[in-house]
């Protein structure tokens, strides 16, 4: 009881002493507490525990996975199941005669609910049929079938293609993501020379071997390098998040990689690309597709106004006919009680004089006709804006090119620069402002360098995508990738 009663009367004198301490003496007590090691603010911000998880990736892995694993892709193989489908339905009714089983029972009384007498025999018809073949019809069904066929093969072709501009979506976020992490890297390194400096500073401090001023200007750059080193870190670990994403691996995922991207320069020429664009481009040979079939639209249309006759064999069936106590099993065409295979003609024309398609179905002529020169049309601006894009891209592509040169040449003579400077002003033959500065500009270089390879690189991938092709001739988006050694 003696020794509690000690300790609450040595606090309240404490408590009262500190109460009445002169303001200049608190700022100094402050100052004190602030810029003790374990109380200032310190670079590793406190984390929640988000359960990450670690992931080595590779490009050939990421490009595989994501294919594998995207569920548009997946779903866009599947539509292929049904694009097959649409095309043998169209084929294999334009080239064979519709043959079927066919059974048909007609009604008959099972049994009477109210009198319990038993119902009639069933009765109906069970056969072959074998249908009516066209056999000639001045190639109406043939444009049908033409226009089927170049869809079905334009549709498939889609596909592909989609498959094609996943893959430059995979490369693109594979080559962002290292971006990101090479860019947390050089502000990790630049807060590791901001923290050298300040402490050093701090320890100067406490011995008046530089004014406070100095001290403030390296505590406030040390903070700001914390600053921009926790922006870094937080976008390398979204870019980390939407890699996860795009390869469906489970959130949190932490990606580790010893890969570089390696910066090759755009060999094909810039009428080589015009010239593939042409060809290749998707909205161009969307266009084409839709000139191909509107002209075989009216074509046909000017052969549905002509009185042409048409050519057709009717094959029959063979049918099976029961009824009662009697039953028939014989062959018979569509002509009443005959078995002859006939090659027969028959006309089947109708013009209108007012009504839906005008005197003499003139508007559906029209329509066909308008139909044909809209996709001209679209033609025209699917190769304007194929043209333009390659231009663009190709300008953008060389202006990055040459900045990754004086990028990299920058950064060299920048890291000389700031090493010289630190020297200097470790020396006190600089002042802190130089070294501030030229941290900085090394830093911001070095960001700078990888934002333009990163550019570089979506640019090309863009100008692929417009060119319609996978990889540039012998440059090969999957040969970007190469080992970092120094790891």
């Amino acid at each position: 009881m003696k020794f509690l009663l000690i300790a609450i009367f040595t606090t309240l004198i404490a408590s009262s002493a500190f109460s009445q301490m002169p303001s200049h003496e608190l700022a100094k007590d402050s100052y004190k507490r602030r810029t003790d090691g374990k109380n200032v603010y310190i670079q590793k911000l406190k984390e929640f525990d988000f359960k990450d998880r670690f992931k080595k990736l590779s490009l050939s892995a990421a490009v595989e996975q994501g294919i594998r694993k995207s569920y548009d892709h997946n779903i866009k193989k599947l539509e292929v199941g049904n694009l097959e489908l649409d095309w043998k339905n169209a084929r294999d009714s334009f080239w064979f005669p519709p043959v079927s089983l066919m059974l048909q029972a007609n009604k008959h009384v099972i049994s009477d609910l109210k009198s319990g007498d038993p119902g009639n025999a069933p009765s109906g018809v069970f056969g072959l049929r074998l249908g009516d073949y066209k056999v000639f019809n001045w190639g109406k069904d043939y444009l049908t079938y033409l226009n089927a066929q170049s869809t079905f093969k334009r549709r498939k072709k889609i596909i592909s293609e989609q498959r094609r501009d996943l893959k430059h979506v995979l490369v693109a976020r594979y080559f962002e993501l290292l971006m990101q992490k090479n860019i947390e890297k050089a502000t990790k390194t630049q807060l590791a020379h901001a923290s050298f400096v300040y402490r050093l500073n701090r320890q100067k401090i406490a011995s008046g071997k530089i004014a406070k001023r100095e001290y403030y200007q390296t505590r406030e750059e040390y903070l700001r390098a914390q600053q921009v080193y926790h922006n870094a870190k937080t976008k390398s670990q979204v870019a980390d998040e939407q890699m996860s994403m795009l390869l469906d691996d489970p959130p949190g995922t932490r990606y580790v990689t010893d890969e570089k991207l390696r910066h090759v320069e755009l060999l094909t020429r810039i009428d080589e690309a015009l010239e593939i664009a042409e060809r290749r481009n998707s909205k161009v040979l969307d266009a084409k597709l839709q000139i191909e079939n509107t002209n075989r639209d009216y074509k046909l249309a000017l052969k549905q106004n002509l009185p042409l006759p048409e050519f057709s064999i009717d094959l029959g069936a063979y049918l099976h006919t029961f009824a009662g106590g009697f039953s028939d099993t014989g062959y018979q065409t569509s002509t009443l009680n005959s078995t002859n295979i006939e090659l027969m003609a028959s006309i089947n024309a109708t013009w209108t004089i007012l009504g839906e398609n005008g005197l003499f179905n003139k508007r559906r002529r029209e329509r066909a006709v308008i139909n044909n020169k809209i996709a001209k049309e679209s033609l025209k601006k699917s190769m304007h804006h194929a043209k333009s894009s390659v231009r663009r891209l190709y300008r953008h592509i060389l202006n990055m090119e040459n900045q990754v040169k004086i990028l990299r040449n920058k950064v060299i003579n920048l890291k000389n620069l700031f090493d010289n400077t630190l020297k200097l002003y470790l020396d006190r033959k600089s002042s802190f402002h130089n070294l501030s500065h030229a941290l900085l500009e090394m830093t911001k270089t070095q960001i700078d360098l990888e934002k333009a390879k990163h550019a570089h690189l979506k640019y090309k991938l863009q100008l692929a995508g417009s060119m319609g092709i996978s990889d540039f001739p012998g440059n090969h988006f999957d040969d970007l990738a190469y080992k970092d050694e120094a790891k």
